[in-house]
């Protein structure tokens, strides 16, 4: 940014005479003080974060969401630079949420690139310190964030009605489309994604239980076909009310999978398998149709 002090700040980044700096309110309700709004108190902006961090410590939060960065992915370089292993909120939106809102008021094309090349950076960066709030689902996200700052949970308020009157009904970029179905969102009111996978957020991109029973009992794996692992959920009321289900989509879906035959991937499977199957019954019951047909064979003989 093009400041180096308090002074500086508010009118670089403030077209209006009504700046109100959230960085000074934020001091000020720290250490229960006044400062004037145009302050070289700390001599640096880097100094005053610091001098924040000590405050806080060890909670900070960084905003990693792109809407709200002047610099996209650099600000949050330089946020992790200042602070000692901030947390960081990255708050997640359907792309074409995103775009009908600021469809009168931006470029339509470099907002697209923006969003995609900001959000895959973000998802490269899971890890335990980034916490994904969903736009549209706000409350459990923000009830974690909470709990680890140690900070009570705010009433959160209820859908905006708007919301679908301002939908992009424009064409997306084909790597768009993908992030965003990887990430659940459906894209148009005849979206079919939702045969691709069930849950974004599989246990290492894969393994979901969809119910866990009778651990004496043999276990059913579901496999996913070409199109997904929807059938899994279809299935589920005509298997034993008491038997456990897990289903397996294809990892590919989630994050990068490099595997380059049917042999490798059912090896693969196993793997995830043997971590999440715990004191369960040994056997199983592997059901596959289409593709997984072949697949829940090969998986049957690299169990052997």
């Amino acid at each position: 940014m093009p400041f180096k002090t308090l002074a500086e700040r508010p009118s670089i980044i403030s077209s209006t005479g009504n700046f109100q700096d959230g960085l000074i309110s934020t001091i000020q309700a720290l250490r229960n003080c006044e400062i004037p709004n145009k302050t070289d108190i700390f001599g640096s902006v880097a100094n005053t974060y610091r001098a924040l961090q000590e405050w806080c410590s060890p909670r900070i939060l960084v905003d990693g969401t792109e809407a709200y960065s002047a610099v996209p992915k650099q600000s949050l370089i330089e946020a992790k630079n200042i602070f000692l292993d901030p947390d960081i909120v990255h708050s997640l939106r359907n792309p074409i949420e995103c775009l009908g809102e600021a469809k009168m008021s931006c470029d339509i094309v470099e907002l697209e690139k923006q969003w995609l090349k900001f959000t895959k950076y973000m998802l490269q960066l899971e890890g335990g310190n980034v916490q994904k709030i969903r736009y549209e689902n706000p409350q459990s996200g923000v009830c974690a964030l909470c709990s680890r700052l140690s900070i009570p949970v705010p009433t959160l308020s209820g859908d905006d009605p708007s919301v679908a009157e301002r939908v992009y009904e424009g064409s997306l970029q084909s790597d768009t489309r993908a992030v965003a179905w990887r990430l659940g969102y459906k894209l148009t009111s005849h979206d079919t994604s939702n045969f691709l996978f069930i849950d974004p957020d599989a246990i290492q991109g894969s393994l979901i239980w969809l119910r866990k029973g009778d651990k004496s009992k043999p276990v059913f794996v579901i496999l996913h076909g070409v199109l997904g692992t929807k059938v899994a959920a279809q299935l589920e009321p005509y298997l034993p009310s008491d038997a456990s289900i897990i289903s397996l989509q294809a990892p590919d879906l989630i994050k990068d999978f490099k595997v380059k035959n049917i042999k490798e991937r059912a090896m693969s499977y196993l793997k995830i398998l043997v971590a999440e199957w715990d004191d369960h019954n040994p056997t199983m019951h592997l059901l596959g149709y289409s593709l997984s047909g072949t697949l829940a064979f090969e998986l049957a003989l690299c169990t052997k």
